[in-house]
């Protein structure tokens, strides 16, 4: 789905070291800021399933494949669109530095979905 544009630029920056894309259009945005210009009523059109489906199958599937394991921690979205409030774009790179500083290891389960997991020792 393409949205018109909005008559506000969003200008991108790309890590040159792992290739993150990233804004900070929406560094000073409160919780309010995004209810009102992204998360509204109107939303549902763009994300149809964002109410609940892909919550539950995203869910499901994570579940899934990590019998025994319910306390791990995942990020609530994984897919990045401006107009819908997520603002930046990782690599495999980039997110495998990121979580590496914290002592996870990144598994790329297909080009948009990844699942960090931190090995606990003994």
């Amino acid at each position: 789905m393409h949205l018109p544009l909005s008559g506000i630029p969003i200008w991108y920056n790309r890590c040159e070291r792992c290739g993150l894309l990233f804004t900070t259009a929406f560094d000073d945005w409160q919780v309010s800021d995004y209810q009102q210009a992204i998360y509204n009523q109107a939303y549902e059109r763009v994300d149809p399933d964002y109410v609940s489906r892909r919550a539950e199958q995203n869910a499901d599937m994570i579940a899934s494949m990590l019998p025994g394991e319910r306390e791990v921690r995942l990020m609530d979205h994984w897919y990045i669109a401006p107009r819908n409030g997520h603002i930046t774009l990782h690599t495999r790179r980039s997110l495998a530095h990121l979580f590496a500083e914290h002592g996870y290891q990144v598994n790329h389960l297909s080009n948009s979905l990844h699942l960090a997991k931190r090995h606990h020792h003994e």
